[in-house]
């Protein structure tokens, strides 16, 4: 398969005189130049080549369609944008192409523009634009889709020309979850066609619309020598270093909760005691989706297993999130769109996935209490009744510092270095809440860096701040770690010493040594 793809590379490189300066240096560049999708995500390690891969899809592109190709380049940011554009300007240049500005035209008349996006609301400048090629550098650094999906709706033509999107990108990022969530999952080793149906609302007919993933490593070439890779391994901790090396999606290179795994934290399915207390937290939304968490509280010691088959014992005080109702508009899953669902019925959706248990209250967003010339909402969902019940409703504490802290530390557990369970798990029944916590990024602002990202999918995470925050744990203080010991030059410091390895009946209370 390899070498078919790489062959029937260099057989278009020998007919089109105007690409024999380029050709694919691996498989998986060869694979993104040549397919036929319309929708191509090129991702994985560093150095896998997706630059190059970029701009040899243009020369193909640009060859085959002349005048009527026109083509738009986007990076984040005006520096990452400049390199690109110089990488563009040498390969280009001599083979005859003009640039002019931040447009390079080819001898045919083909355009390719160059743009950034430091502001998501950036796209809108682009929507009146016709399209042939739209590509995306770096998609991990949009931490909303939205803007991306209407660059993709600039694609058009009326002269008959194949059109496409091409994206590219490494694992992290602050849209690591949702490029995971819509290229990886579907298709963990990539190359399959990933298929999502569309229904036009006037003719009733139905449109499929592909998609496919394309890994990239550093091994599929030997461009990059050793001292790229150890400059790599000398550049960040040790998880992201593998998400550099090997494109492991599964590491979130910056994620805000590094102590957060599915081996530790995600239980298999389990029955929990009727008589266990229980609650609801809920971070709102409308146009954007809302979440709601059912957790448990441990009351005695209970056996569990992890998905990864790791036993664990559950302790007292412990929360775990046994279920879980994402408001996503599930048509346009990834873009971070809500349900605009009514508040009341959010209210009977809750009630009816409670229905059997006794809910102890339900912790809410405060913006559910605001009152702005009328009932608020969550006056309206209290009025809400299923056969007699109703939501016991109170404002959650929304300090988020504080908040983020209680989360940390019950994914940590009371002992030092993992060696005791931890005080915050999950149910391998709430992926939303699994998949958005493991993705949730630090701030990129340099002030608010010791804070989550609000700009990312952070819903879920959110109400998992209030419900640790309906429950909050004394926190350890790190400089009060020893004050339960004796202190030195006393004379309990003395006999502690003496006889640490030997009980003294009466003398202390306290654990000796």
């Amino acid at each position: 398969m390899a070498e078919e793809i790489l062959t029937e590379a260099d057989a278009r490189s020998a007919r089109d005189e105007a690409i024999v300066a380029w050709r694919p240096r691996s498989v998986p560049q060869a694979a993104y130049v040549t397919c036929p999708i319309f929708e191509v995500f090129f991702g994985g390690a560093r150095g896998s080549l997706k630059t190059g891969g970029t701009l040899g899809d243009w020369l193909n592109h640009s060859n085959a369609w002349g005048e009527d190709a026109v083509g738009l380049m986007v990076r984040r940011t005006r520096e990452q944008l400049r390199e690109t554009f110089e990488s563009a300007k040498r390969l280009y240049i001599p083979l005859g192409f003009h640039p002019a500005g931040h447009v390079i035209t080819s001898p045919q008349g083909a355009r390719l523009r160059f743009a950034y996006l430091e502001n998501d609301a950036d796209a809108e400048n682009y929507q009146g634009d016709s399209n042939t090629r739209v590509y995306v550098e770096e998609l991990g650094n949009f931490a909303n889709p939205a803007p991306v999906f209407k660059l993709m709706a600039t694609l058009r033509s009326t002269k008959g020309v194949p059109v496409g999107f091409r994206g590219t990108g490494n694992p992290g990022g602050p849209g690591h979850g949702w490029v995971k969530k819509r290229y990886i999952d579907p298709a963990r080793q990539g190359f399959q066609i990933i298929e999502e149906p569309f229904t036009n609302p006037w003719t009733g007919e139905t449109v499929i619309k592909q998609r496919i993933f394309i890994p990239g490593r550093i091994t599929d070439h030997n461009l990059l020598g050793p001292e790229y890779i150890a400059n790599l391994q000398m550049s960040g901790p040790p998880e992201l270093v593998r998400a550099w090396l090997e494109g492991d999606w599964d590491v979130v290179a910056g994620a805000y909760f590094p102590e957060f795994s599915r081996g530790r934290h995600v239980l298999e399915p389990i029955e929990f005691p009727a008589d266990w207390r229980r609650f609801t937290a809920t971070d709102w939304g409308s146009a954007r989706p809302f979440w709601t968490g059912w957790f448990v509280i441990v009351q005695r010691e209970m056996k569990v297993r992890t998905v990864t088959g790791r036993p664990m014992t559950l302790l007292p005080g412990a929360l775990v999130c046994y279920r879980e109702w994402y408001g996503e508009d599930a048509k346009r899953s990834g873009q971070n769109l809500g349900l605009k669902l009514p508040v009341e019925e959010w209210a009977l959706g809750v009630l009816k996935r409670s229905r059997g248990e006794d809910i102890a209250y339900d912790v809410a967003d405060r913006s559910m209490f605001s009152e702005d010339g009328g009932p608020s909402q969550a006056e309206r969902a209290g009025k809400v009744r299923l056969k007699g019940k109703k939501l016991r409703l109170r404002p959650a504490d929304k300090q988020r510092l504080p908040g983020w802290n209680q989360v940390r530390a019950r994914l940590r557990g009371d002992l030092p270095d993992e060696k005791g369970p931890p005080m915050l798990l999950f149910l391998d029944t709430c992926p939303d809440a699994i998949r958005t916590l493991a993705a949730l990024q630090h701030d990129d602002v340099e002030s608010k860096f010791e804070d989550a990202d609000t700009e990312g999918e952070d819903h879920a995470p959110d109400g998992i701040r209030y419900g640790c925050m309906s429950r909050p744990r004394k926190l350890p203080d790190p400089e009060d770690r020893f004050a339960h010991l004796p202190k030195k030059g006393t004379m309990e410091w003395l006999m502690t010493e003496a006889w640490k390895d030997r009980p003294i009946p009466g003398l202390s209370r306290r654990p000796l040594g």
